[in-house]
């Protein structure tokens, strides 16, 4: 007798949330489908189903698997702030389709609390992630928590900037732009954190 072979409920989980990272990448929030989700995992509907009630269930399980991936790798990076804020723009084929997962949910959040709830919950931790980082950096160590918090907060609406460009025009936003926009960017605000700190008291 031949046993089923077992299927590990969180990969299985993944697997659909990366394939509808893809659908909402090509498709669009308003025309994705469940079919088109499944068809793309190589699997069935009825399979996606078995692990998500609704549609609402695999967009934000797609969207938590694009902000835990760049989480993820803007915190394991050793190499400083800007390798880090890298993470999250769109450099390669996988950066574009998710960040247009990313824009799609900003149209979508509007009059919709749940999903403004999450926005705000995901922007809490990219704020909590540079934080760390900002303080790690000899230079700023002795700058009070409201500092960092204020240059964590710009260095976000940076990539925020950077990152709707060049979704919007990867041509005339490419990946060396991307990195040299950052570079000045970053390099504006943390020498200006001095001056942040002292606005702020």
């Amino acid at each position: 007798m031949v046993m089923p072979k077992k299927v590990d409920p969180i990969e299985r989980r993944k697997l659909f949330a990366e394939a509808a990272i893809s659908v909402i990448a090509e498709k669009g929030l308003e025309n994705l489908r469940l079919v088109d989700i499944a068809r793309e995992a190589g699997l069935t509907t009825g399979s996606l189903t078995h692990y998500f009630n609704d549609k609402d269930q695999v967009v934000a399980a797609a969207l938590d698997h694009v902000i835990e991936t760049a989480l993820a790798q803007a915190n394991s990076t050793e190499d400083g702030l800007i390798p880090a804020l890298l993470a999250f723009l769109p450099l390669d084929r996988d950066g574009h389709a998710a960040a247009r997962v990313w824009l799609a949910f900003f149209s979508q959040s509007i009059g919709r609390p749940s999903l403004s709830c999450m926005h705000r919950q995901y922007y809490e931790e990219f704020v909590e992630a540079l934080v760390r980082i900002l303080s790690s950096i000899p230079a700023l160590k002795s700058h009070t928590p409201d500092a960092l918090t204020t240059t964590a907060n710009l260095l976000i609406a940076l990539v925020d900037g950077i990152l709707v460009r060049a979704t919007l025009d990867p041509q005339g936003w490419p990946p060396a732009r991307q990195v040299q926009h950052l570079t000045w960017g970053v390099n504006a605000l943390t020498n200006t954190t001095t001056h942040l700190e002292v606005s702020a008291q």
